[in-house]
């Protein structure tokens, strides 16, 4: 049997094998294999350019990391060219040139074309980084950013200190009371100025005197307050629920007359003329005016509405004398009392 009939015969045989039976696992993982290797070479190519990419862009100077260097940029010190980091890399996208002025201690004017800086970015680039030191003071934040017609104004500081001593004006204090007629006013204690020894601090902005400060002081002497009192008035509530309103009140001792004792009292009108009897009281009118219209209470009884219309020769001070009427033991049993006089309105 030559190869040809072999040949024929295997074919034959094959095509009657049922096709899952003709299926090998071996040729599926061959295919599967060649497939895989061909996508992992595929995206191994792409990751590669994705990378080239990306360092281009950083490189560029387009990438919104890092930070950029400007080149080319005339230095106004030096006349050479200088690199000027750009902090801020947002900026890196903005590719405008701003014209700006630049003043230092009013003597040294500069007109600038920069790109999009900050105002420290200018000052530490184009000049000096000794303008951002305590000796200088510039007139906009470090970290404003730089627009058109912007001047940046670099000023010179000096200070000067001395010693000297000085007075401080004392404070006055005011007081509302209800012990002195409403709307006057007292003062109790007299105010006095402070003496202290200062050590000063001026300040000077391009040679100019512009402000000073107080760096330390030394108290010689504190300072007395003045203390004025003012008269407010208010308002007293009997125990039957009637309501005056009262100038001024005073806490006073009081003692009785009425009856003839043998001490005097017994005269039946008081000093301003008016008749003696129950509801008037002999005052001090250095204390109590003549005439004015009282509520009397004392740690004895609640006297009600009186009137001070007399005097008496030991009644000096806060002291007043309440007239008692024909009632001798009240008068004799009454002494001497704490007692608070409201003088009304």
């Amino acid at each position: 049997m030559d190869n040809t009939e072999k040949s024929g015969i295997l074919q034959k045989e094959l095509n009657t094998v049922p096709p899952f039976r003709r299926f090998r696992f071996a040729d599926l993982i061959y295919k599967i294999g060649k497939k895989l290797k061909l996508g992992l070479i595929i995206f191994a190519s792409l990751a590669i350019l994705a990378a080239v990419s990306f360092l281009t862009n950083v490189i560029e100077g387009n990438s919104t990391i890092g930070f950029k260097l400007v080149n080319n940029i005339e230095s106004i010190n030096s006349g050479g060219e200088r690199y000027i980091p750009i902090y801020n890399s947002v900026f890196a996208e903005y590719k405008d040139m701003f014209d700006i002025t630049v003043n230092v201690a009013g003597e040294d004017f500069k007109e600038l074309n920069v790109p999009m800086l900050t105002v420290g970015e200018v000052v530490s680039g184009y000049y000096a980084s000794e303008y951002l030191s305590d000796e200088y003071e510039l007139n906009l934040p470090l970290d404003t950013i730089v627009t058109n017609n912007i001047e940046i104004v670099i000023n010179k500081v000096d200070w000067k200190e001395y010693i000297t001593d000085a007075e401080i004006e004392f404070e006055v204090k005011y007081v509302e009371v209800q012990t002195i007629p409403k709307g006057s006013q007292v003062t109790v204690q007299t105010g006095e100025n402070a003496r202290v020894t200062r050590t000063m601090r001026e300040k000077y902005v391009n040679g100019e005197y512009d402000s000073n400060s107080i760096v330390n002081e030394v108290v010689n002497k504190p300072a007395v307050d003045e203390i004025i009192y003012r008269g407010v008035g208010g308002q007293h509530t009997t125990p039957r629920g009637v309501t005056y309103e009262y100038s001024y009140y005073i806490d006073v001792t009081a003692t009785a007359y009425g009856v003839d004792t043998g001490y005097g009292g017994d005269s039946d009108y008081t000093y301003t003329g008016k008749q003696a009897k129950i509801g008037v009281i002999a005052v001090d009118p250095r204390v109590i005016p003549l005439g004015s219209k009282l509520y009397v209470v004392s740690d004895y009884m609640d006297h009600g509405i009186c009137y001070a219309e007399d005097i008496g020769g030991a009644i000096t001070g806060n002291h007043i004398d309440v007239h008692l009427g024909d009632d001798l033991e009240a008068q004799l049993a009454f002494g001497y009392r704490n007692a608070r006089v409201y003088v009304l309105e």
